[in-house]
């Protein structure tokens, strides 16, 4: 029978009862290489899109990620650049990993309909999204008391459902959700 945590992490739960210690992977800056493979290159971002990968470390030769999509590449880049440490660098090796999300939808809500954020949080918050691997970013931009985004062909809009005087522009709000795209967010 395996352990929840064994099914969960893929490492055994440590048996108290012996003085044996599970193996840990080493960590050496042996790696000089990692090869990518994709088998589809144009899969569109989409809700259930396959986000799974295989990454190989080896304690000799070059690492290796496969992945369906692009969207399964970028979540298995970000694991490896989290097994990557130190200065002079150094990778943990001897691993396989095999990963893919429990849920299609893993996503953050930020609400700037009532609240100012400057960009440069807002840039930061899509930053630390992609980071742990999430996949939706969910703007609140506007709503029915407010409306902060200021459209070049209504400008009055903006000005008239909105107390505070701080404002997003339509260009810079396309520039943030394209960077959030980029990044593997919806």
């Amino acid at each position: 029978m395996i352990s929840a945590e064994h099914q969960e992490t893929g490492y055994p739960l440590q048996n108290h009862h012996h003085r044996n210690h599970p193996t840990k992977p080493e960590t050496q800056n042996g790696c000089q290489t990692l090869l990518v493979f994709v088998s589809n290159l144009t899969a569109p971002l989409h809700h259930n899109v396959n986000e799974s990968y295989t990454l190989t470390i080896p304690t000799w030769g070059p690492a290796n990620l496969t992945a369906e999509t692009v969207w399964g590449a970028m979540r298995g880049l970000e694991t490896f650049s989290q097994l990557v440490c130190g200065d002079p660098l150094l990778v943990a090796m001897g691993l396989y990993i095999w990963d893919a999300p429990r849920f299609a939808h893993r996503g953050v809500l930020l609400d700037t309909s009532r609240d100012y954020y400057p960009v440069e949080n807002i840039l930061r918050t899509i930053g630390a999204i992609s980071v742990n691997k999430m996949n939706v970013f969910h703007w609140h931009i506007t709503d029915s008391h407010s409306f902060p985004l200021l459209v070049p062909s209504e400008p009055d809009l903006a000005t008239k459902g909105r107390v505070l005087t701080c404002y997003i522009v339509l260009m810079m709000s396309t520039e943030l959700c394209s960077l959030a795209w980029s990044m593997g967010l919806k």
